[in-house]
């Protein structure tokens, strides 16, 4: 069973929009087995509802919704990939961290998001040709890309040049500890 929640991030549509697909077809989705719906808390507290879809519901859902670009793609990889279980789009929703790098000897630093930090901060130190002093790399999050976006709009005001921002040490140790919040609170109210 997958839930709806999942697919919506997965796919960058807005869980309501999945929630009342569903509801538009509930009769077609109660034909292809039990249609479980639970309530589950939001970060801040409040109850919302998730359907819960075995894979011919998955894949039913995915043939009736609209035409993003996500969708699309998503659709592409049931054709063209053979994506066929629920277990297929678990594997694709990646997981990615938050992580912070300074610029040697100057208070200059990247706010970035990647699967692969290490990977991603060696591959800044070489293109740039300057010393990097890794900072902080968050857990793991399904979201780090969202997370990544919304500490960029709170620190708009510092931004130097792209995800550069211009810090102090007592603002830095203020954006790792709101990073941690965030990934903390979503690692703990959206387990799949």
């Amino acid at each position: 069973m997958i839930s709806t929640r999942l697919i919506s991030l997965k796919i960058g549509i807005e869980h309501r929009s999945i929630l009342s697909l569903i509801d538009n077809y509930k009769d077609i989705f109660i034909k292809m087995g039990e249609l479980k719906k639970e309530k589950e808390k939001t970060m801040k507290g409040r109850p919302f509802e998730v359907y819960y879809l075995n894979d011919n519901q998955l894949n039913f859902l995915i043939s009736i919704l609209g035409n993003s670009k996500n969708t699309i793609e998503l659709k592409y990889s049931v054709v063209v990939n053979g994506l066929k279980t629920i277990h297929d789009l678990k594997e694709q929703v990646k997981k990615g961290h938050i992580y912070i790098i300074k610029k040697i000897d100057i208070n200059l630093y990247k706010i970035g998001a990647s699967i692969n930090p290490i990977k991603r901060i060696n591959a800044i130190s070489t293109q740039s040709g300057e010393f990097i002093e890794k900072i902080f790399i968050s857990e793991q999050c399904e979201i780090y890309n969202k997370i990544e976006s919304e500490i960029h709009e709170e620190y708009k005001n510092c931004r130097n040049i792209g995800e550069w921002f211009k810090f102090d040490n007592e603002i830095v140790s203020i954006v790792i500890e709101e990073i941690n919040k965030k990934v903390n609170r979503y690692n703990k109210y959206y387990k799949y």
